[in-house]
């Protein structure tokens, strides 16, 4: 899991370089995605060519699911690790890795 939003007042400049260049709006309570990280792990954790059943490590299965989780916080104020509840709205989408479909 890549928590931006904890870190979203470290990387607002070069969030705001990144749209500039991709020309797209510069985004206020979030970071456009980017997906060098999700590709590193497919290309260890994807099914490996030779046999669907294991990883492309070869040490486990592959991954099944990438879950893309958006968590939003109220009024959009990030609490503190102590307030409860954490975070109260939360959207989810599973993308089966096998067969790209998305279930939400």
């Amino acid at each position: 899991m890549y928590p931006e939003g904890s870190r979203l007042f470290l990387i607002k400049e070069s969030c705001i370089r990144f749209a500039e260049k991709l020309g797209l709006q510069p985004l206020k309570h979030c970071a456009h995605p980017r997906t060098g990280a999700a590709h590193a792990v497919m290309d260890v954790l994807a099914p490996s060519q030779d046999d669907v059943n294991i990883s492309r490590c070869g040490a486990r299965p592959p991954v099944e699911y990438i879950i893309d989780a958006t968590l939003g916080y109220a009024k959009g104020d990030v609490p503190n690790i102590g307030s409860i509840p954490f975070f109260p709205y939360v959207y989810l989408e599973a993308s089966k890795e096998k067969d790209g479909g998305k279930h939400t």
